[in-house]
């Protein structure tokens, strides 16, 4: 319940940023290949995991009964036939919160509503191995209610790379998305960089710079193997 909360957090403060409608749909080359899976495919990395998160504020403070209406709709509209996916409710300090998930082949979905002072707050995420195509899905999240979406794509490579060579890797990443590099950063283990591209038609606007993508490596020493993180237009939580 804590991450999804976070997420739920991190997005929310998003919301004032937009500098357009932040649709953000898979964006693919001439032959019908995801633009994001080449950029995994280039550097050798393992594309292990593709994410979208779905959310809205509605202006409005939900009952526990409305929030749970509104999952289950979200939830048919989704392909749940595994049944009435069951909610649970958890009521803390004034702050309503409604949660339920379910399982469709190798897609997860989790669904929360979060109601309190005077607004409701909803988060869909859906969560695929390897490589996955959410464009329908979010088609049917807005056929329920507006939402503005992030994804995030997560690979590895066996081993370690050095922070030149994870530069490298990330570079070639902006190449392959055409994006031109705004910001970097770089400790110990991990870099990252923020980047504009043009064959991603939406940004925000922070600090005065537009980005639409950011990505980042990190090694992980107890399991030898570094991980690759593409996030549109940012990367959500820890990497």
């Amino acid at each position: 319940m804590k991450k999804a909360l976070l997420v739920l957090v991190l997005l929310s403060s998003l919301l004032v940023l937009w500098k357009e409608k932040p649709t953000f749909l898979e964006k693919k080359t001439s032959t019908g290949v995801s633009l994001y899976s080449l950029a995994f495919t280039c550097t050798g990395a393992n594309l292990l995991e593709s994410r979208i998160d779905c959310w809205a504020k509605l202006k409005t403070n939900s009952s526990t009964d409305e929030m749970r209406t509104l999952l289950a709709r979200v939830a048919v509209k989704l392909g749940d036939n595994t049944g009435p996916v069951r909610f649970h409710t958890n009521i803390n300090n004034g702050v309503t919160i409604v949660r339920g998930n379910f399982t469709k082949g190798n897609e997860r979905f989790f669904l929360t509503a979060q109601s309190n002072g005077g607004q409701t707050y909803l988060l869909v995420s859906i969560i695929a191995r390897g490589a996955a195509s959410f464009d329908s899905y979010q088609d049917e999240v807005n056929a329920v209610v507006p939402v503005k979406t992030a994804r995030l794509y997560t690979g590895s490579l066996e081993g370690y790379l050095s922070q030149e060579e994870k530069a490298a890797l990330l570079r070639s990443m902006f190449k392959q998305l055409k994006a031109r590099r705004v910001e970097d950063y770089r400790d110990d283990s991990v870099v990252s960089m923020t980047g504009l591209s043009p064959l991603i038609s939406e940004q925000l606007s922070l600090g005065g710079k537009q980005y639409n993508l950011q990505a980042a490596v990190n090694y992980n020493e107890v399991e030898d193997k570094t991980y690759i993180y593409l996030g549109i237009p940012l990367i959500l939580g820890e990497y």
